[in-house]
């Protein structure tokens, strides 16, 4: 949305027609536009990350490029996905779903390295340079995506719009006074 629209918006309360859901807010919208420059920015780089495995140790770094980068893609969504919930909230229980989200999702990861490292033969079907470039370059992604997007992003609150006065523009158009 672009300033001029979200000022015309600013104060107005939001359309929502019957059987609908209500429409979301401001801070829901900017947290959704945050889930997509991620996945878009992580997709793009699991896909590097993918032929780099490759290149390394063939399909058997593919594999594991792919296992990792998936699961870090869960692990990222997923919490941006309990934020997106969360900025409907109010803030205390908003930030208890978000911090426990976050503590469960760390167990599950956890959890996993667990049982990667006990089975020996997950253990060794996964190569550990594959692995890396897998979970570094899928969430390296994401973050990269999360800051471009937030770069782009315009709240009213702190993005004011600049009017030029009359007496600033005449220099410019060469009126004199």
């Amino acid at each position: 949305m672009t300033r001029v629209a979200l000022r015309q918006h600013a104060g107005q309360p939001r359309a929502v027609t019957p059987g609908s859901r209500r429409a979301p807010s401001q801070a829901a919208e900017l947290t959704i536009g945050l889930l997509k420059g991620g996945l878009l920015a992580a997709h793009l780089a699991l896909g590097a990350a993918l032929l780099l495995g490759w290149i390394v140790a063939g399909a058997a770094g593919l594999a594991t490029a792919a296992i990792a980068g998936a699961i870090t893609l869960i692990f990222f969504a997923t919490g941006q996905g309990v934020q997106v919930i969360a900025s409907e909230m109010v803030n205390t229980s908003g930030l208890l779903l978000v911090v426990s989200s976050y503590l469960i999702r760390v167990i599950v990861m956890g959890l996993l390295l667990a049982l990667a490292s006990s089975s020996s033969e997950l253990s060794s079907a996964l190569l550990p340079v594959p692995l890396m470039l897998g979970v570094l370059g899928t969430a390296a992604g994401w973050v990269l995506g999360v800051l471009v997007t937030s770069t782009r992003q315009r709240v009213l609150i702190f993005d004011s719009l600049w009017e030029a006065e009359v007496d600033e523009l005449s220099h410019v158009r060469g009126v004199s006074s």
